[in-house]
């Protein structure tokens, strides 16, 4: 790998914090993992490893997200969660890449993310979605300028209660069925290699705090306090003596919340925040 190429990466790496992965010594890893094991173990270039195990299955770029919501856009009818709920992402992708993403609001057309919430089958996907939307289009557009022009993506089972994708992508602009039928036969290895990867990078990043690519909204503490009580069909008067404040107090922070997820009612703001997995609600 060049030195232009490096750099990048030892930013990247330094910035989402995988210098101090930390590996489980009892258990035992398959060996499509072992370039990934070696790197964290000799502290070296995680992001680079990846790279190299996912270009033998004839990809050059890999997506390992993670989001709050278990479904970052289920209903096709309801409010979108792009920019409410925080997203991770671990790829080698260009930043400008990643800051265009996040600017165009691209998660909720991304084919890549989309499908897999309609199933959890894998998704192939290609430039003969062009024509099917507006955004859709711009999506194809922008990510072909960065070489993702076709790909498959995976759900990945995760014991959180977060939606998590792996996502493998080529500057091919079109998957025949020679393609796809080659892919089904790697299947289950993209999927393996998706699954270790998150649980060894991915929500070891999310524990530590690693910097969402897309923040989210955050809530004070008190503001979470009162999404929790409410959330429990308690009033705002119930939540004023439970907390010792006064009611026009719960009502000023009930505004803030509904401002904040730009939200029309009370109704409304508890659903965006459960929908978007910003705080455990009781069951």
């Amino acid at each position: 790998m060049s030195e232009a190429r490096e750099a990048p990466y030892v930013t990247m790496q330094r910035m989402l914090g995988l210098d101090n992965v930390q590996l489980d010594p009892n258990r035992p890893y398959p060996p499509i993992m072992q370039p990934i094991i070696a790197a964290v173990r000799a502290r070296g270039n995680v992001l680079a490893a990846i790279e190299g195990v996912v270009r033998g299955f004839g990809f050059s770029e890999f997506l390992f997200g993670s989001t709050a919501a278990h479904h970052p856009n289920s209903a096709k009818s309801a409010k979108p969660l792009s920019g409410i709920t925080p997203v991770w992402a671990l790829s080698n992708a260009p930043l400008a890449w990643a800051q265009e993403y996040v600017n165009f609001g691209f998660i909720e057309v991304d084919p890549r993310v989309q499908g897999v919430i309609d199933s959890a089958l894998p998704v192939y996907w290609d430039q003969s979605l062009q024509g099917s939307s507006e955004n859709l289009d711009r999506f194809l557009q922008r990510a072909s300028q960065y070489g993702i022009r076709s790909g498959v993506s995976y759900l990945i089972p995760s014991p959180d209660r977060f939606g998590c994708i792996a996502a493998y992508s080529s500057d091919r602009p079109f998957l025949d069925d020679v393609s796809k039928g080659l892919l089904m036969q790697h299947e289950a290895s993209l999927l393996s290699f998706g699954t270790y990867c998150h649980e060894l990078l991915v929500r070891q990043m999310v524990r530590r705090g690693a910097r969402p690519l897309v923040p989210g909204v955050s809530f004070t503490q008190r503001e979470r306090e009162i999404l929790r009580i409410t959330a429990g069909g308690a009033t705002n008067e119930d939540a004023a003596k439970s907390l010792r404040i006064s009611e026009r107090t719960v009502q000023a922070h009930m505004d803030t919340i509904r401002l904040k997820l730009k939200a029309a009612t009370r109704s409304e703001a508890l659903l965006l925040a459960e929908r978007a997995g910003l705080i455990d609600f009781p069951k």
